[in-house]
């Protein structure tokens, strides 16, 4: 199997009304997304994260990219684990294509990637990632989204705060905590917090029974997350948004990261989460996949579940981008879990026109609209 054609599509959509977090509100979601064609006619399908307001720096990469696989065997390519020598652009180009090879294979040997990477697992543990803040959305409102995810099969949650003053926010907590009954509760501090307020937030939100608390701090040093994981009674969830596996691994040697947190289209792909899968374990803590973007990578991240060493995974409510075109059974968790599906590679079904890599085709999916950008063929 030889790379014939490689093709950058972008998938955009609006937001009416739109959602925040503390860093971002989020009126459009963009998404950069691959496709690699062989010459024995299989397509894989890859997606690279992205910032929102440089995707065209994400396109970029991936063209410099595509054009080193152009005719190479597939299984004979091996890319390389992104480092802090490289900028996101390119991690995540390479982390795109990485997944895109990998459905390849898995198509190609006519099983489901979670079955390539461990036959013997066929469930795969997720959380609900939702509980942004919004227009006129207040406690009620959040109460009943949080409540929602339980009755809808999840058995854990996640929800933002620090775009609010902390009394505020931890009312919002307890709204949803009250809400969720039993089911556990993530806290995700995107970064809001100096060391005294994240270690006195940290003690209040264990006693209010929240389980972990991710991205706690404006200052995403080691030192100054492992300084802040000795002070708090539950473990901080980190590593989102980073590409370079030595800053990765210096967490988890550090002790900041109660559980590890990395994107499959930033951190290497398939490929660089199976590294992380074992780093996370042989220091006795969980990788989660996240994921906020289209079905694509959050296929992905649920197929990477069945890896040892791999904790629950992020399953986006709010951005759930194409979420149509993956199969029922990863949309639909029971009892916290979502069973693997016989479909072979990621499950998606890419929209029709758009299987052949025609780069002339701009086909609707749901909320949300796909266009091509460019197509490269092999000589």
């Amino acid at each position: 199997m030889r790379v014939r054609r490689i093709t950058a599509w972008e998938f955009r959509r609006v937001f009416d009304p739109p959602v925040w977090n503390p860093a971002t509100v989020w009126r459009e979601r963009r998404a950069p997304l691959v496709t690699v064609a062989t010459d024995d006619g299989r397509i894989g399908v890859g997606e690279a994260w992205c910032r929102q307001d440089e995707i065209v720096r994400s396109l970029a990469a991936l063209e410099t990219a595509a054009h080193a696989l152009l005719g190479r065997n597939v299984e004979e390519i091996d890319l390389p684990l992104p480092s802090g020598e490289i900028d996101w652009p390119e991690a995540g180009a390479a982390s795109a294509l990485d997944i895109a090879l990998w459905d390849i294979r898995a198509r190609a040997a006519g099983l489901p990637l979670a079955r390539l990477l461990n036959p013997a697992a066929d469930t795969v543990a997720v959380y609900a990632s939702g509980g942004l803040y919004g227009p006129g959305k207040g406690l009620d409102a959040l109460a009943a989204e949080m409540a929602g995810y339980v009755a809808g099969g999840f058995a854990m949650a996640k929800m933002k705060i620090g775009g609010l003053a902390v009394a505020a926010d931890l009312e919002r907590v307890d709204a949803a905590r009250a809400a969720m009954g039993d089911a556990g509760l993530i806290v995700d501090g995107v970064g809001s917090y100096d060391p005294e307020t994240a270690a006195a937030l940290a003690r209040r939100l264990a006693e209010r029974g929240v389980v972990a608390f991710q991205a706690p701090l404006a200052d995403a040093s080691p030192e100054a997350l492992a300084a802040l994981a000795r002070r708090s009674p539950i473990p901080l969830v980190l590593g989102e948004g980073e590409w370079d596996h030595g800053r990765l691994a210096r967490l988890v040697a550090a002790g900041a990261a109660g559980w590890l947190q990395a994107n499959p289209g930033l951190a290497g792909g398939i490929t660089g989460m199976k590294r992380l899968a074992t780093l996370a374990r042989d220091h006795g803590i969980p990788l989660s996949p996240q994921c906020h973007a289209t079905a694509v990578l959050q296929a992905a991240s649920i197929h990477l579940g069945v890896l040892d060493g791999v904790g629950p995974v992020e399953l986006h409510r709010v951005h759930d981008h194409l979420h149509e075109l993956m199969p029922e059974a990863l949309r639909r968790p029971m009892g916290g879990s979502v069973a693997i599906p016989p479909a072979p590679g990621l499950g998606i079904a890419f929209p029709p026109a758009s299987r052949d890599g025609n780069p002339d085709q701009a086909p609707d999916a749901g909320r949300g609209h796909i266009a091509p950008v460019a197509a490269w063929d092999a000589a």
